[in-house]
């Protein structure tokens, strides 16, 4: 099978770069990564490609992160291996506006994978088979993701691995998610002392958050944006809040420091 290929984002740079990777293809895993063109998957992707240029031309760099709302997301999967034919299986997201967690907008979508989960995935989740067939498609969920999200700075925690899946599918179309991404691991990093427990969960004790709900996607994106929350009083302290000064802050990060290898 010929190979594919996606783009891998900069994260130290918040996703404004991201260099071309070619794949391999090696069978079935591969494949499911991006899927047959029939013509009902073209459409999606093309409705979901359209939605992320139309963000990229709205996208603002130059942006004071005090100044604006920006959005937490989180992904669930049916496992950790996003290259061997791992897939979503719900995206969850929230809004930060005014320095708060705004509960009162989210997004959360199933998605339908097309495969069986993990056990371990069954057991973190408590999303069945049964469950996850009645979801939607990922590119139908990518694209209300986009749309949810407009050109606003996104926020998850270790983003690499959530950005992996999602540039992946975009890749059959030789894009990606266009938005600026902060990735809460590389800001803890940054930000803390180098022995401290760069983990979500790690953060989510040293700042007090709960951690109720913890491997559901809209759950875990609200942990994420309340972590960021509190990273960024330190940002606030530095006078660090503007993304060309957080992109320098982070560019000048080692990048295995604190940057846990999921996949």
């Amino acid at each position: 099978m010929p190979g594919y290929s996606y783009y891998e984002a900069d994260l130290h740079l918040l996703n404004r770069k991201a260099a071309l990777r070619k794949i391999n293809g090696n069978g079935p895993a591969a494949l499911r990564s991006q899927p047959k063109s029939t013509g009902a998957v073209s459409n999606r992707l093309k409705k979901l490609v359209s939605a992320v240029n139309r963000v990229a031309e709205g996208l603002d760099w130059e942006q004071d992160l005090q100044n604006t709302s920006c959005v937490a997301f989180d992904t669930e999967t049916t496992g950790l291996k996003p290259f061997e034919g791992d897939e979503v299986i719900s995206i969850g997201a929230i809004v930060i506006e005014n320095g708060l967690v705004d509960e009162n907008m989210t997004f959360y979508r199933l998605v339908n994978p097309g495969r069986p989960q993990s056990a371990k995935s069954l057991e973190l989740t408590g999303l069945s088979d049964e469950m996850l067939k009645k979801g939607c498609h990922i590119y139908d969920a990518l694209a209300d993701l986009v749309e949810f999200a407009g050109p606003r700075a996104m926020i998850a925690h270790s983003a690499a691995f959530d950005l992996a899946f999602f540039n992946l599918k975009l890749g059959a179309a030789d894009s990606r998610l266009a938005n600026p991404v902060i990735d809460t691991a590389l800001l803890a990093a940054a930000l803390l002392p180098p022995n401290s427990d760069f983990s979500l969960e790690g953060l989510a004790s040293r700042f007090k958050v709960s951690l109720e709900g913890r491997h559901n996607a809209l759950e875990d994106a609200i942990i994420a944006a309340r972590v960021y929350l509190n990273l960024f009083e330190e940002l606030k302290e530095q006078k660090t809040t503007s993304l060309p000064k957080l992109a320098r802050l982070l560019s000048g990060l080692n990048p295995q420091k604190g940057y846990p290898t999921v996949y």
